[in-house]
């Protein structure tokens, strides 16, 4: 489930797909020529041509990955090491698909043009290159339509776009499209109760996990209401951490958090603008160190007095 969560973060990210990948199969592309017209080996151009743009785009990705994962701040990050074999494996595989296949055909037209006799043409590789380079532009298109979907989501303001965009994610089951509605700061009230409430909360988690980015959202939103915080808080222990550090919540649901076993979820306490004084001498002395130095820290910044 993991790897299904890693994988889809990872082809949602633009520089990956238009900028890193394109790049590197046309260094690819340009390399096997070179060699095609340095060593005079015309047969293997297409198997050439595959190789090099794959072993381009394996390492590139590797050494981008590297560099992203050691310079980023979430605690989390090093987990990415145990997934990137799996990452290099299916870019390389897509690289040399889409390297053979463009070599595949241009070579077709090289010897059509020509009219090479030397040269024998196969017809059945040229109609999977074909087929290969339809199939990924497929995927290209339908990417970068689920892009923009998502990301008129998440930025549209105009209220009736937001409600045609719930009642599409409503009768799809989707669960990204959802969190970016729910994410949207233009997102009405009335919406985010609705996408709350008449949904089952099934619809919400991905396969096989508890995880849910839509209550998670719902729980980071500031405009979300006080109710449907309080409600999150009781029912999902996973959002609480982002509940703690959300303005709008009440203040009831502060003084439970407050005892919150996990120490996580009572150190972004602390920093909830709307914390009392009262909490923060209670975090004061939590057992825990950190959420103790947080507390005093945001002590000090909120003026408060010892005497």
């Amino acid at each position: 489930m993991l790897l299904y969560v890693n994988i889809q973060f990872l082809l949602m990210n633009p520089f990956v797909v238009f900028v890193f990948a394109p790049v590197a199969i046309i260094i690819g592309i340009f390399l096997a020529v070179f060699w095609w017209v340095r060593f005079g080996s015309r047969n293997a151009i297409a198997i050439k041509t595959g190789i090099v743009t794959s072993a381009i785009v394996g390492i590139a990705f590797t050494l981008w990955a590297f560099y992203a994962i050691r310079t980023s701040c979430s605690s989390t990050a090093a987990i990415g090491y145990l997934f990137l074999p799996y990452y290099i494996f299916l870019l390389c595989s897509a690289a040399y698909l889409i390297g053979w296949s463009i070599a595949t055909i241009i070579r077709a037209f090289y010897v059509i043009s020509h009219k090479t006799r030397q040269t024998s043409l196969r017809k059945w590789p040229v109609y999977i290159a074909m087929a290969v380079l339809v199939l990924f532009g497929l995927l290209a298109f339908n990417f970068s339509a689920r892009k923009l979907l998502l990301k008129k989501a998440y930025v549209s303001a105009s209220e009736s776009e937001l409600d045609a965009l719930y009642d599409k994610a409503v009768s799809s089951k989707d669960i990204d499209l959802l969190a970016k509605l729910a994410k949207n700061p233009s997102t009405s009230q009335d919406l985010l109760r609705q996408i709350y409430s008449s949904i089952p909360a099934s619809t919400f988690k991905y396969p096989g996990s508890n995880y849910s980015p839509v209550f998670a959202e719902l729980a980071r939103n500031k405009k979300t209401p006080s109710d449907i915080l309080k409600s999150l808080s009781e029912k999902r222990a996973g959002e609480r951490l982002f509940i703690a550090a959300n303005p709008n919540t009440p203040a009831d649901v502060l003084e439970q958090l407050a005892r919150d076993k996990d120490s996580l979820v009572r150190t972004q306490l602390t920093t909830n603008p709307n914390v009392t004084k009262e909490i923060l001498i209670e975090l004061k002395n939590d057992p825990d160190k950190v959420v103790r130095s947080y507390a005093n820290t945001y002590w000090q910044r909120r003026g408060f007095s010892d005497n």
